[in-house]
C-alpha cells in the first residue's frame, strides 16, 4: 500500500546479500552507510509500502546491523542515491523523481498530456524532464526503459516509444539524467524483483548479474493484477492487514453492513440517511489510484468488484432527486488529499466522502497524532463493517476499530449505566459527561439515554468527557443517565490464519515479503524474511519473535503453527497461482491413430510444446516424467466424445474436454481441459497426458471412477481427480488447483479444493505420485458422504497443501456410511504447506513410515 509521509531515511543497516523494495517511515533511526564494492553486499530499499517496510526494517535493522549496508531509495522525496557495486549488482544511481498525475495516454501514440483542469504548480512537467526515465506504475502502458523525448509545455510532453494502452495515468519522471527510478509502488517493486532475477533490471546491461533487487514487499498476493511474477517467486506472509472504509462526514454512521457498502459503491445508495444510523446528506465515493494495493484489496476483498465497475456505475437509487456523482481518486490512506484540489480532492464535497482505508495506515497515523506531517487523516474516521455469519441472528463485526487496533469477527455485550450527569441538547450531536470516562474504544458502540434516538452510536470520542453521536439528539437534558451497549468483550478470531474467509472477514488479507529462488541471494533473503519449510531454518520474523513490532505498526500478528520441523512458525507460504508445465519427458512417442469413433476432426498442424519446468517444491519423491511423452507431434482437436469400446486415442491436443461413453478406452500422449468417463463404463487408461483446466476453470480434472492413470500432469482445475472406486494412480503430478473466493464457492466464502476426492467406492491405490498446492481443503480427501469406502492404499507419495493434507474420517453429512475401512497410509513424505495439520484420520487406519521433509515421523490427528 503506497503512502508518502514526508520524512525518510537515506541509509540504514541490514544483513544479507539482498536489496529490498519498499520505503521506511521516519520512526526508524538512521544507521551507517554501506561499504563499497569488495566489502559486504549492499541492500537497497526502494519505494513500495511505507508501513510494511516500517515493520520489516524495525525487525531487520537491529539484529543484522554489522553485516551489510542498507540504502533506502525514496523516489518521492529523498535525494538522489548512488549505491556502490557488490558481487550481485554493479553501481547504480537512483534518482528522486517527481510524480505527474492525471496524464492522458493514447494507445499507439507517444504523446502524454495532463488532463484539462489538473495542471498545477505541484503537478506539471518540467523542461529538465527531457531525457529522464518515465514509468506509469502498475499499468505498464509506458514501454520499459522509456524516457521523456520532448518538452512541449508544462502540460504536454512526448515519450520515446508509443503507449501500449489508453487512459488516465500517474507518471513518475526521474529528475537526474542517467539515473534510474526505483519502483513507485509494490506492484512495480514485484516487477523489479522479477526483472532483476531475469537479469534485466534496471537494464539488461546493469542487470546482467541478476541481483539488483532481492526482496519485494506486497500487501496483495499474486492473484491480484499488477505484476507478472516468475514461477520461481515465493510469497511469505508475516502479518494480517485490514482494509475497511472511512469517512469525514458527520452524516455517516459508525458502521455499515457489507451490503450497504457494496450498494454505495454501485450507486444503489446515494444518501447517508439510506443506511442504518445515517443522517440526510449526499454521498461522494472516493477511490485510490489504480496502482494502489489498498484499492485492490478494498475492491476485491470487500466489494467483490473491479475499478472499472465502480467507475462505470450509474445512479440506480430510486429515491426522488437522487444522484450518484462520479468517484474521485486520491492517493491511498490520505485524508488530507480529500481537500487538496491539486491531488484530486474537492473541499466542497469533503463532508460527503467515503473512502477505503488501511488498518496499518490508520494506526500509524493515529499514534503520531501530535505530528501533523505523519497524521494525515484530516478528520477522517474509520468505520466498521458488519456481517451476519452463518445462521446467527446477532450482528457480528467483520471489521471493528477498537481505538488502538482492529478486531475481526468481534461481538459485543451490553453493560450497565456509565454516567448519570450527561448533558444532551436537542439537534446537537455532542454529549458531555464529567464522569463517563469515555475511551477511544467506544467508537462504534451503541449509546442510550433520555433525548438520544434509539439505535444511536458513538461516532467519535472527543475525550474522556465528550463524544459525538451518529445522529442529532432529539431532546435535551442536564442530568441524563447514559448506557453504552456493545462493549468489546475481546477478540474472537478463530480464522485469523485464514483471511480468505471473506464472508465473515471482508477486507482482511496478508502482508507479504516476496523473494525469488532464481535470485543469487535467495538463500540469504529467505533466512531474513521467510523460512525453509524443508529444514529447521527460519527467520526471527517467522519464528514469531517480532510480534510486538507488528502490532505496534497497526497490523495483526499471525498465530503460531507447526510446519515440518519448525514449531511456533507464524509466516505463511502463499503458493503462486501459476501454471507450471510438466517435467521433461523421455518416453518414446506412440504411433496409433485415433479411431473413427472420435467425433471431432484432428487437423494436421502440430502444436508447439511450451517450456517445461519440474515441480518447484523440494523434498519427497518425484514421480519422474509426467505429461505428454512427445508434445511436438500433438495435433489440434476440438472437444471429443469417444464411444467405441477398446478405442485407443493418441497424439492429440484437445481444446475442451474428452467424454468417454464406452469401456476399456486408452488415451495416451495428449492434452485436454478435462476428462469424464460416464457412469456405467470402466477400464479407462490414461498415460503420458496433461489435464489443464485453465486459470478460471471451475470444473474437475478427471471424473469419476474405474480408471488407471500413469505419468499424468493434472493442474489448474477445481478438484484434480475424483476417485470413486477401482482407481489406480501412479507416477503422476497433481498440483495448483484453482482457488476461488465468494459465497457461491462454499462454506467460508472460498472453494474447498482437493487434489484427489474420494466420496464412495473400494479399491483405490495412489502410489509414487506428487500432490502439492492443491487448494484450501486437502491433497487427498476421503469422506464417505456418498457411500461406504473400503480398501484404500496411499504409499510412496509426496503430499502437501490444504487445511489437513490427508483427510479420512466418517462423513459429518452422511454418518450412515460409516468410517472408511481398510485404509493404509505408508511411506509418504508430507510437505509443510498446510493450514492446520498434516492429517486427520478416523477408524483403524494403518499408518506407518510417514515422515515430513526433515525426516521426522508424522503422526495424524485422531478424529473423535
Amino acid at each position: 500500500m503506497r503512502n508518502r509521509p514526508l520524512n525518510r531515511l537515506s541509509t540504514a543497516v541490514l544483513a544479507g546479500s539482498l536489496m529490498l523494495v519498499g520505503t521506511v517511515p521516519a520512526m526508524l533511526a538512521t544507521a551507517p552507510a554501506a561499504t563499497a564494492a569488495g566489502g559486504p553486499s549492499v541492500i537497497i530499499t526502494s519505494v513500495g509500502s511505507d508501513l510494511t517496510n516500517g515493520v520489516m526494517d524495525s525487525v531487520l535493522d537491529t539484529p543484522n546491523a554489522a553485516t551489510n549496508g542498507h540504502y533506502d531509495v525514496d523516489t518521492s522525496q529523498a535525494p538522489t542515491v548512488t549505491v556502490p557495486a557488490d558481487a550481485n549488482c554493479p553501481s547504480i544511481t537512483y534518482s528522486d523523481p517527481h510524480t505527474v498525475t492525471n496524464v492522458t495516454l493514447t494507445s499507439g501514440s507517444t504523446s502524454a498530456s495532463i488532463a484539462t483542469g489538473k495542471l498545477s504548480v505541484s503537478n506539471r512537467f518540467l523542461p529538465s524532464d527531457v531525457g529522464n526515465a518515465v514509468t506509469d506504475g502498475t499499468s505498464a502502458d509506458i514501454p520499459f526503459g522509456a524516457k521523456i523525448a520532448t518538452f512541449v509545455d508544462a502540460s504536454h510532453v512526448t515519450i520515446t516509444g508509443a503507449a501500449g494502452g489508453s487512459g488516465t495515468r500517474a507518471l513518475t519522471v526521474a529528475t537526474a539524467s542517467g539515473s534510474y527510478n526505483a519502483s513507485a509502488d509494490s506492484a512495480a517493486g514485484r516487477r523489479a524483483l522479477r526483472d532483476s532475477a531475469n537479469g534485466i533490471f534496471p537494464t539488461s546491461a546493469e542487470g546482467s548479474k541478476r541481483g539488483c533487487i532481492d526482496i519485494a514487499r506486497s500487501s496483495t498476493d499474486a492473484s491480484v493484477p499488477g505484476a507478472t511474477d516468475n514461477p520461481t517467486a515465493q510469497y511469505y506472509a508475516y502479518a494480517v492487514d485490514v482494509v475497511t472504509w472511512a469517512s469525514p462526514s458527520l452524516n455517516s454512521p459508525a458502521s455499515l453492513s457489507l451490503q450497504e457498502l457494496k450498494d454505495i459503491y454501485s450507486c444503489k445508495i446515494t444518501q447517508w440517511n439510506e443506511v442504518s444510523g445515517g443522517s440526510p446528506g449526499q454521498i461522494q465515493r472516493v477511490l485510490a489510484p489504480s496502482n494502489s494495493d489498498t484499492e485492490a484489496s478494498f475492491l476485491t476483498r470487500v466489494l467483490g468488484t473491479s475499478e472499472d465497475a465502480v467507475l462505470g456505475a450509474t445512479n440506480q437509487d430510486p429515491a426522488p432527486g437522487s444522484v450518484c456523482p462520479a468517484p474521485i481518486q486520491v492517493d491511498e490512506n490520505r485524508g488530507d488529499y480529500l481537500t487538496d484540489v491539486a491531488q484530486g480532492g474537492n473541499p466542497a464535497t469533503f463532508q460527503q466522502m467515503i473512502m477505503p482505508y488501511s488498518n496499518g495506515a490508520w494506526v500509524y497515523q493515529s499514534v503520531n497524532a501530535a505530528n501533523p506531517t505523519l497524521d494525515i487523516r484530516n478528520g477522517v474516521r474509520v468505520g466498521a463493517i458488519t456481517t451476519v455469519p452463518g445462521d446467527s441472528a446477532s450482528i457480528s463485526y467483520g471489521v471493528r476499530w477498537s481505538g488502538s487496533r482492529f478486531y475481526l469477527n468481534n461481538r459485543g455485550s451490553a453493560h450497565a449505566v456509565i454516567a448519570k450527569d450527561a448533558v444532551v441538547s436537542a439537534g446537537s450531536r455532542t454529549v458531555v459527561s464529567a464522569s463517563a470516562a469515555f475511551k477511544a474504544a467506544d467508537v462504534g458502540l451503541g449509546i442510550a439515554g433520555d433525548g438520544i434516538p434509539a439505535g444511536a452510536t458513538i461516532a467519535a470520542v472527543d475525550g474522556a468527557t465528550s463524544v459525538q453521536l451518529s445522529v442529532p439528539a432529539g431532546g435535551s437534558g442536564g442530568a441524563v443517565a447514559l448506557t453504552i451497549t456493545g462493549t468489546i468483550a475481546g477478540e474472537s478470531n478463530p480464522n485469523v490464519s485464514d483471511p480468505t474467509e471473506t464472508r465473515i472477514f471482508p477486507g482482511v488479507g496478508y502482508l507479504y515479503n516476496v523473494i525469488d529462488s532464481a535470485s543469487p541471494s535467495y538463500s540469504v533473503a529467505r533466512s531474513l524474511v521467510g523460512f525453509d519449510p524443508f529444514s529447521s531454518s527460519k527467520s526471527k520474523l517467522c519464528a514469531g519473535g517480532n510480534d510486538t513490532s507488528i502490532l505496534s505498526a497497526g497490523f495483526l500478528d499471525l498465530p503460531a503453527r507447526t510446519v515440518g520441523a519448525n514449531t511456533a512458525v507464524t509466516c505463511r507460504v502463499s503458493p503462486m497461482p501459476t501454471t507450471p508445465t510438466p517435467p521433461p519427458t523421455t518416453a518414446a512417442p506412440a504411433t496409433t491413430t485415433a479411431p473413427s469413433s472420435v467425433t471431432t476432426s484432428v487437423p494436421s498442424s502440430p502444436i508447439t510444446a511450451p517450456p517445461v519446468v519440474p515441480p518447484s517444491s523440494p523434498g519427497g519423491p518425484v514421480p519422474g516424467p509426467t505429461g505428454p511423452s512427445n508434445a511436438s507431434i500433438l495435433r489440434a482437436s476440438g472437444p471429443m466424445t469417444i464411444s467405441t469400446a477398446g478405442a485407443v486415442i493418441e497424439n492429440v491436443n484437445v481444446t475442451g474436454s474428452i467424454t468417454v461413453t464406452a469401456s476399456n478406452v486408452t488415451i495416451r500422449n495428449f492434452r485436454a481441459q478435462a476428462i469424464l468417463q460416464v457412469a456405467g463404463n470402466s477400464g479407462m487408461v490414461l498415460e503420458d497426458g496433461e489435464i489443464y483446466g485453465g486459470p478460471a476453470f471451475t470444473g474437475d480434472g478427471l471424473e469419476w471412477a474405474q480408471y488407471t492413470m500413469r505419468r499424468m500432469n493434472v493442474h489448474n482445475t477445481f478438484d484434480g481427480l475424483k476417485g470413486h472406486g477401482n482407481v489406480l494412480i501412479e507416477n503422476s503430478w497433481i498440483h495448483d488447483m484453482n482457488v476461488f473466493r465468494g459465497a457461491q464457492f462454499g462454506a467460508g466464502g472460498y472453494s474447498h479444493n482437493d487434489g484427489l476426492q474420494v466420496s464412495a467406492g473400494s479399491n483405490i491405490t495412489v502410489r509414487n505420485s506428487r500432490f502439492e498446492r492443491t487448494g484450501l481443503n486437502s491433497a487427498i480427501f476421503i469422506d464417505a458422504d456418498q457411500g461406504p469406502i473400503n480398501n484404500v492404499l496411499i504409499e510412496n507419495n509426496y503430499l502437501s497443501g490444504g487445511g489437513f493434507t490427508f483427510y479420512s474420517i466418517q462423513s459429518r453429512s452422511a454418518p450412515q456410511f460409516g468410517v472408511p475401512t481398510n485404509v493404509t497410509v505408508r511411506n509418504n513424505t508430507f510437505g509443510g504447506d498446510h493450514l492446520f495439520d498434516y492429517a486427520t484420520v478416523g477408524g483403524n487406519v494403518v499408518w506407518s513410515g510417514n515422515v515430513n521433509e526433515s525426516g521426522q515421523t508424522v503422526t495424524p490427528r485422531r478424529d473423535q
